[in-house]
């Protein structure tokens, strides 16, 4: 059952908020324009299992058996994939809507994830099931998702013990709004901002504060076309690429 909360900085596990975003990151926020994609990439994203696995599979089986085929025997990435995401917040960069982002999600539960929370500024019909009427209106004059002391609406599920958010609002600022964290795997797919200079400043700030909150062992995924940057130069290493396309997915460690 999804349920709606009021839009005060909430206290997550593992995650500290209420950091101001940055004055310098508010024109990026407000100027940057994202390519549209209708299927998000993750429906495709290869999941280091040796069971065959098909997005066809997501319209005939319930989750659970999803996730119990995640769970089997692993490939070499599967594993690595699995041991980054174990124990930590899975944050999906470019989640889409909550019906969306199921692969992330069922990821994130079958690899022991401490709770998954889904990012998107363009998340369908989330402003009016979220209840949130003073976001609402700030959006309706703003136009644009620039909260820097508070976040956009949210939807909050749960399945057993396993907690899951999708909050509507633009990835750099919701990053910004993190004081500290304790365990993050950051999962970007289905982001490919236009060219330009605003895209390029937008993308060196989220990667100046990804490398802000994390810790040694948290995990960063880029997924086909989401490959923003490389980390390298910021004490990661890439444990992972699959394909050798410029554009293939790669997981990243923080040493």
């Amino acid at each position: 059952m999804i349920s709606t909360e009021r839009t005060e900085l909430p206290k997550v596990e593992r995650l500290e908020f209420g950091r101001e975003v940055p004055t310098e990151y508010r024109s990026l926020i407000a100027d940057i324009r994202f390519i549209d994609m209708r299927t998000p990439y993750s429906t495709y994203i290869d999941l280091g299992n040796k069971e065959r696995f098909s997005r066809d599979d997501l319209s005939v089986h319930q989750d659970s058996d999803i996730v119990r085929m995640l769970r089997g025997e692993l490939t070499e990435y599967g594993t690595a994939l699995r041991d980054a995401i174990s124990g930590r917040v899975f944050l999906d960069f470019g989640c889409g809507s909550y019906d969306q982002s199921i692969l992330p999600r069922l990821v994130a539960e079958a690899h022991g994830a401490s709770r998954y929370i889904g990012v998107d500024k363009y998340h369908p019909g989330m402003l009016e099931q979220s209840g949130n009427t003073d976001v609402v209106e700030d959006v309706i004059q703003q136009g644009v998702y620039q909260f820097p002391d508070r976040m956009g609406p949210r939807l909050n599920s749960k399945k057993g013990d396993f907690s899951l958010t999708w909050t509507q609002d633009d990835i750099l600022g919701f990053v910004s709004k993190i004081k500290q964290a304790n365990g993050l795997f950051v999962f970007i797919s289905g982001i490919e901002p236009d060219s330009g200079s605003a895209s390029t400043e937008y993308v060196a700030a989220l990667k100046k504060e990804i490398i802000r909150l994390a810790k040694p062992g948290d995990g960063l995924f880029f997924s086909h076309h989401s490959v923003l940057f490389d980390p390298s130069d910021a004490g990661y290493t890439q444990v992972m690429r699959r394909y050798e396309d410029e554009d293939s997915q790669r997981l990243y460690i923080k040493e």
